[in-house]
């Protein structure tokens, strides 16, 4: 399931689905929101797209989780997530602790995202989840509509819910740190060129959670797979 704003040009779209196809084994594409005219064999869920992004994708989303025709699970995909190896099964993963990534945006910038961080951690810690993780990767979330459906239920008080971290943390409190899996899969290559392959790459993927968003996505998704993958 993938959410899409609107507008006819969407080539990051077109590839995505291309590398889908190959490599993530699947039997339906939800495409929600705007479909471009180009679009072919997806189903599709139109939305009214009004509000912000963050709005826009919220309604997406929900707007699956209420479609009977949606599976029970189904992974919650971006429009430019690609995916550059055989995939058979996908963590649920989290990048550490919403406070250390809260510091992190704190000391660069100040707006709707990291009040709706902020915002969404108080959520979760009236709710009994004292350190939640933040589960705001740029790559894909395996989801289940009830689940889903029941947090954004919670937060739906919320101008920018991080639906992501409520959801993973009511549903999945155990999901896997990104860097602990791309450097186990280091300890598994010999190839030079492969993700992680170096403790200044890590090192980097580690301190800039800005930057990490789309090598994050490349270094999760073009690792070979391996038990690694495997959920806990």
């Amino acid at each position: 399931m993938v959410p899409v704003r609107e507008g006819p040009v969407n080539e990051q779209l077109r590839y995505a689905l291309r590398t889908w196809a190959a490599n993530l084994p699947h039997r339906t594409v939800w495409i929600v929101g705007y479909r471009p005219t180009w679009l072919r064999d997806v189903e599709h869920i139109p939305t009214i797209q009004t509000g912000t992004k963050y709005q826009n994708s919220t309604s997406a989303v929900r707007a699956a989780c209420e479609h009977s025709d949606v599976s029970e699970r189904f992974l919650l995909m971006n429009d430019d997530f690609f995916v550059m190896r055989r995939q058979t099964i996908m963590p649920t993963l989290h990048r550490g602790p919403v406070r250390e990534v809260e510091r992190y945006y704190a000391a660069r910038a100040s707006g709707q995202y990291l009040s709706g961080m902020r915002e969404t951690r108080d959520l979760l810690v009236g709710l009994g989840y004292d350190d939640p993780m933040s589960y705001e990767l740029h790559v894909p979330l395996p989801v289940e509509k009830a689940g889903m459906a029941e947090a954004l239920d919670a937060g739906r008080y919320l101008a920018v819910v991080h639906k992501r971290t409520l959801y993973a943390t009511l549903a999945h409190p155990l999901g896997r740190p990104l860097m602990k899996l791309v450097s186990q899969q280091s300890q598994h290559s010999n190839s030079k060129s492969s993700c992680a392959k170096d403790d200044a790459a890590e090192s980097r993927l580690r301190l800039d959670y800005g930057r990490t968003r789309q090598v994050v996505a490349t270094a999760a998704l073009t690792c070979r797979t391996g038990p690694i993958w495997r959920s806990p």
